[in-house]
Parts: structure tokens; sequence; C-alpha cells
């Protein structure tokens, strides 16, 4: 099993006797396997996004900007040659379809993003040496407006007393914001359907 030959080289790296470390000396040691098998697999995944995304993250950034560039210049203009309201009727209504518009699509990105993250889970994993993920957070709304995501990795016992038994080889948690959610779903949209099934 990949875990236990890894600790098993782990402790030849530090010169331990498997017989003397003691109990917390072992769980120290596979908590670092542990977090590495983490840090790992994170990394891949964002950088999987990252690669498939870049063009998608580039365009994104510089519309954000223009478009802050022209509400600017717009609202300089309007100062420039309209006089102050005289209610807030007129200023109010376009504010308010903007920020439903804004809303109506966050809330389509994260429907989106819930319907297909667990398969996608099955899916990015399915080659590792896990017998299954544990979805236990799927993008759960914070008080700051971001969003919660948590997993297990299980792997089941290979040999030994307590051979075809599960245990928790991995747990992961982030934390996303909306944007960060829609870059995600769409690497997760392109992924899925290279593969047939999907």
């Amino acid at each position: 099993m990949i875990r236990d030959a890894m600790y098993r080289e782990l402790l030849h790296q530090k010169g331990y006797d498997a017989q003397t470390i003691g109990t917390k000396t072992e769980q120290y040691l596979r908590s670092q396997i542990d977090q590495f098998w983490t840090d790992t697999l994170e990394f891949r995944f964002q950088q999987e996004i990252l690669i498939q995304n870049k063009d998608v993250i580039a365009t994104a950034l510089w519309q954000d900007a223009a478009e802050d560039l022209v509400r600017l210049r717009q609202e300089a203009l309007l100062r420039m040659i309209m006089p102050a309201p005289t209610s807030t009727t007129s200023r109010s209504t376009p504010a308010v379809s903007s920020v439903k518009d804004k809303v109506e699509a966050s809330e389509e990105i994260l429907n989106a993003f819930l319907s297909l993250y667990p398969d996608y889970l099955k899916w990015f994993y399915r080659t590792t040496p896990f017998s299954r993920v544990e979805l236990i957070v799927n993008a759960e709304a914070t008080k700051e407006g971001k969003y919660r995501l948590a997993y297990r990795l299980w792997q089941t016992i290979q040999d030994g007393l307590r051979k075809g038994e599960e245990f928790v080889a991995v747990s992961f948690e982030a934390i996303r914001t909306t944007e960060e959610l829609q870059v995600s779903l769409e690497s997760m949209k392109e992924s899925l359907q290279k593969q047939e099934g999907y």
C-alpha cells in the first residue's frame, strides 16, 4: 500500500525503529504523509484548473477592468452634464437591476457547481489508490459571502488483521469565492466532456 510504503521510507530516512517510536510519533509521521497527499492533490487540482483556463482567467480580469473603466467614465460624464437629481428613483433603478442580474448570475453558477462537483470528484480521483470520495460540504454559503467545500478520501487496507477495512486517508477543506467557483466550474465541464458518458 502506497501510504504504508511512504511511512516505512520516512522511518528509514529518520533512522527510527517502528517497534519503539511510540504511538504519538507514529501518528505525527503518518499525519505528515496525509498532509503531503492533501497538498499534492490540491496542487494538481488547482494546476489543472489554471492550465485549462488561463485564457478565461485573463479575459475575465481584463473584462472586469474594462467594465470598471467604462463605468467610471460614464459617471464622470454624467456629473459634468447633468444636474443633481431631485429624487432617488432615477438613480436607484439601474443599480437595483444590476444587483438583481449579479444575484441571478451567481445563483446560476452555484446551482451548476452543486450539480457537477460530486461527479467531478469521483472522476478526478478515479485513478488514485483511494477507494471512495465522501463529499461532506458542497459549496455551503458562509457569513462572508463565500462558499465552503469539504470532502474526505477513504482508502481500503489491503493486508494484515484489518484487511478490507476503510480509513480516512486525506481530509480536504477550502473556501472559494463565486468567481473561483465559476473558474472551477468551467474546468470541470471541460474535463468531463472529454470523458465517455459525460
